[in-house]
């Protein structure tokens, strides 16, 4: 599958509730689009999904003597599904097969753990809905967030065809209080430039024909070199098709470009031949002898074009995978455009063009232009030194503009859509999570700029923490709003308001679609000391943050993360006959949502889950009232063979050729890329950090 979504659809809903829309968006709508040709996978955004649950009472367990790794050996001897052997009789053969799964949350409250001991007792059993970890959101109502990812080497606009016109189907078929809508299409920018890139070939072609028609002041002369036009482009994307290449928008803008450039050869061609014919030779001779006169110098030149666009070939990197494109249409459309120009040039002007071009104002202006250019020519002559001077001149001029134009990859487009990532410290609750993606909400839809606003945050999308989020962001048409980098910036505005967020406004992605961080600037800072990268990162964000022209700086150094650090005690353990294996699926069995199996329900599949009871998990000095079984069998707190501290440390560490790493992004503004980088390598160096640009 590709790295990056190309959709995002959103079930939505005024009144239903997450169990319904997380049911049709799983067994419905995901699974109708996963049928469809190009989908790679889907995740979804906000689902939650129901499972069975043990939620030990561990007051109640570890008063009857019982330990969670008891519970779990009584459920594992109980709960299965196995062939266990085979019947073979004269005429038929058996598979023999134990079904010892629990139909039922009440068949599995009554398992007996102990003597007259029931699972009952000692937790509750229960099919329900899993635990919320995440939120998510469309137009402040509730919802999930169907992702889409296509297949490898699948073209992006035919696959979101196709998920949308599935989407009119399901919308049919769903019930009266579900909607469908899409927060995220890869496609609108790549159709709006494709669509603009057919304009400004059709634009070309027209303003190629009249420029010419008012040289040559003759319809059927300007005919001919405008129809050489469509016949070489048609030839192009003809070898296009057979070396697998699409029309996007970089063949499309080699394409536009090549529209002034091949009527060049077929205007000398018809030129020469005209000119033949005005000197009396026959429709044939004037043919052959025009274009004879003319085919060397044309080749040349054509192959000094296509030379000049060759070395764009076997550029590397990102560059090269986007100029690649454009450089073999051109040299594609260069090479058709010499072979329609001594072929058929030579056919239409010597039967077509009959009488002696009449002279017209045009021609006059041309003539008067010509004696100038004589004059000019004449005088160049006559004055080499001087003319050499200021060509150097002209050259040293060009070169010191050079070297002070801003540079930059790629202007920024106006989309109409954006991304909003936030994050807060980590180790912030999923309930200060929400409050603060609310926040969010609110003040994205209280602009009157914006449209759509899809959000999820929390545990489940991208890999992201609990802490995190992002809301993909649609604008209005652009007849009625600002440039949105305008809307982008009264957004930064309203968000520095907020306490405890970081927020980051992001531009969508370019051109084709892309995993990762999409700001204008990203930078891996590596080292193998962590704690030096870590004072390092604070630095640079702290910097940067405060430099005039450098917004939503971040970088993925997360810091201060608290956890509780288990320290075993070796003598304690081989003692008391106790492994470092009891200790860990004890705690993992109370504190860590243990999957044991699966549960069927009609023809669904669902988790089955062991976990602690809700309170007694938000508590980390409940960790005094966990108890495991000696060699004995005698219950001993756990606290009698480990140790516990809540200490802080990196949340998520990164490497980058084995070394320790981390990213810094930043978006800028009235300020050019190489200015840019020349800024931020300059601070590096000052404090001599090795550097690698992303």
């Amino acid at each position: 599958t590709s790295m990056a979504p190309v959709m995002v659809v959103i079930l939505y809903s005024d009144t239903a509730d997450y169990q319904k829309l997380s049911y049709y968006a799983d067994k419905v709508v995901k699974r109708e689009l996963e049928k469809l040709y190009g989908v790679g996978s889907i995740s979804l955004g906000g689902f939650r999904d129901n499972a069975l649950w043990i939620r030990l009472k561990t007051t109640s367990l570890f008063g009857m003597e019982l330990t969670p790794i008891d519970v779990l050996n009584a459920i594992e001897r109980n709960h299965l599904e196995v062939p266990v052997g085979n019947i073979y009789g004269k005429k038929r053969e058996y598979v023999i097969r134990l079904y010892g799964k629990f139909e039922t949350p009440k068949e599995l409250s009554n398992l007996y753990i102990k003597e007259n001991i029931r699972l009952k007792d000692i937790a509750d059993v229960y099919f329900g809905e899993d635990e919320v970890r995440s939120i998510s959101r469309f137009n402040a109502k509730s919802s999930i967030a169907l992702v889409i990812y296509k297949q490898a080497k699948v073209n992006v606009v035919s696959v979101v065809d196709e998920i949308k016109a599935k989407i009119e189907e399901l919308r049919k078929i769903l019930p009266e209080d579900l909607k469908l809508d899409y927060s995220f299409d890869a496609s609108v920018y790549i159709k709006e430039s494709v669509k603009a890139a057919f304009e400004e070939i059709v634009i070309g072609i027209v303003l190629t024909g009249i420029t010419v028609f008012l040289f040559l002041g003759n319809l059927k002369l300007t005919l001919i070199p405008l129809f050489t036009i469509p016949v070489t482009l048609l030839g192009t994307v003809f070898v296009l098709y057979q070396f697998g290449f699409s029309l996007n928008m970089l063949t499309l803008l080699a394409l536009a470009v090549a529209v002034g450039i091949v009527i060049d050869d077929a205007i000398v061609v018809m030129e020469s031949i005209h000119r033949r014919r005005e000197e009396g030779l026959n429709a044939y001779e004037a043919g052959v002898k025009g274009t004879q006169i003319v085919m060397f110098a044309l080749l040349a030149s054509t192959a000094s074009l296509i030379v000049v666009f060759v070395p764009i070939l076997f550029l590397k990197g990102v560059l090269g995978s986007f100029l690649k494109n454009f450089a073999f249409t051109l040299i594609i459309a260069l090479g058709f455009s010499y072979i329609v120009a001594i072929t058929f040039t030579p056919m239409a002007v010597s039967h077509l063009i009959k009488e002696k071009t009449k002279e017209n104002i045009f021609i006059k202006i041309y003539k008067a232009f010509e004696s100038g250019f004589g004059k000019a020519l004449e005088f160049s002559l006559k004055h080499k030194l001087l003319i050499i001077v200021f060509s150097l001149l002209n050259v040293g001029i060009g070169l010191y503009l050079y070297s002070h134009v801003k540079k930059e990859f790629m202007a920024s487009p106006d989309e109409g859509r954006f991304m909003v990532r936030f994050r807060l410290p980590v180790g912030s609750s999923f309930e200060m999570v929400k409050e603060k993606s609310l926040e969010i909400e609110k003040i994205l839809l209280n602009n009157p700029y914006v449209e759509k606003v899809s959000l999820v945050a929390g545990e489940g999308f991208g890999g992201a923490g609990v802490n995190s989020g992002i809301v993909f962001v649609y604008l209005i048409d652009k007849s009625k709003r600002p440039h949105q980098r305008v809307v982008m910036e009264m957004l930064r505005r309203e968000f520095k308001k907020l306490k405890s967020v970081k927020v980051i406004v992001e531009p969508p992605h370019g051109i084709g679609a892309r995993a990762g961080r999409s700001t204008d600037v990203q930078y891996i800072v590596k080292g193998w000391n962590l704690e030096e990268l870590k004072r390092i990162a604070r630095k640079m964000e702290d910097y940067f943050s405060h430099q005039k022209h450098f917004k939503d700086v971040d970088t993925n150094v997360e810091l201060n993360s608290p956890y509780v650090k288990i320290r075993l005690k070796r003598d304690k353990l081989a003692l008391y006959g106790i492994s470092a294996e009891d200790v860990g699926l004890t705690l993992s069995l109370l504190f860590g949502k243990f999957r044991v199996g699966t549960y069927e329900l009609g023809a669904e599949s669902y988790d089955f889950y062991i976990k602690a009871s809700e309170d007694f998990v938000k508590e980390v000095d409940n960790l005094k009232k966990v108890y495991v079984r000696t060699k004995n069998g005698d219950l001993i707190p756990i606290t009698e063979v480990v140790s516990y501290s809540v200490e802080t440390g990196p949340f998520r560490l990164t490497r980058y050729n084995r070394q320790y790493s981390f990213v810094f992004y930043a978006n800028v503004d009235e300020i050019d890329i190489a200015t840019v980088k020349e800024l931020v390598e300059n601070w590096l160096k000052s404090i001599l950090i090795e550097l690698w640009l992303l």
